[in-house]
């Protein structure tokens, strides 16, 4: 049995501007407001213990629909390939979470949306903590809530993703495309740095990585999409 998340709408309390981070290649105008334990991520783009992130957040937003069903992507843009060596290696996007189905019932008095973290056999992609390399910069973790389309089915390369080395070379663009996804109802962004080490690794990508959406960390479609090298 896996842990059922809440997400609740409310406001932001301040007025915000960014919802993802620069070069982060979608963007939306309305702001997620994204709970770690007892901790609001503000502004978007705050640097946050590693500790705080052992579980998915609590979110609240003000543009979910009544009786409408959303998406939730959390993807760390700035994950070097080689972990060994973190500065000096090119760049590219992993998917640390995918959670479909999220609903906000009808007659839900307190306006909470529910979502369950999905399991190694799906629906969806299980959270993945926040682990940047030792030593490195600090990773960008973009979260989006999408509406979630009729009859929606994660599509391949993305359905099978059963391995830590497949979440690698995740190309957010070609996944709204093939998922049939519009623009996200809102987003927001958070960072986590190691400066020492701690329990747990992310996982290392190798040259035998299925590549989610593009081949190559140099190719031109990772440059036109802001999350490679």
């Amino acid at each position: 049995m896996y842990p059922i998340l809440v997400l609740v709408l409310g406001l932001l309390s301040n007025d915000v501007s960014g919802q993802t981070a620069a070069g982060f290649p979608v963007q939306t105008v309305d702001t997620l407001e994204v709970v770690f334990e007892d901790h609001v991520v503000n502004p978007p783009g705050e640097l946050i213990p590693r500790a705080l992130t052992a579980n998915p957040p609590t979110i609240y937003t003000p543009t979910f629909p009544q009786g409408g069903t959303g998406l939730v992507l959390m993807v760390d843009q700035t994950v070097p390939i080689n972990q060994n060596s973190p500065l000096r290696s090119p760049r590219v996007s992993l998917i640390h979470w995918l959670a479909p189905n999220v609903t906000l019932p009808e007659n839900n008095l307190n306006n909470s949306l529910s979502i369950t973290n999905p399991g190694p056999n799906g629906p969806g992609i299980t959270y993945l903590q926040p682990t940047a390399p030792v030593g490195d910069i600090a990773h960008k973790y973009n979260i989006l809530l999408f509406t979630q389309p009729p009859g929606f089915k994660i599509p391949p390369p993305w359905n099978n993703i059963t391995e830590v080395g497949q979440r690698f070379y995740f190309n957010i663009t070609a996944f709204t495309d093939a998922a049939g996804l519009s623009q996200p109802l809102a987003a927001n962004y958070f960072e986590v740095q190691q400066l020492a080490n701690s329990t747990g690794v992310t996982g290392t990508a190798s040259s035998t990585a299925p590549a989610m959406g593009y081949p190559t960390a140099g190719s031109p479609k990772v440059r036109r999409s802001g999350v490679g090298a």
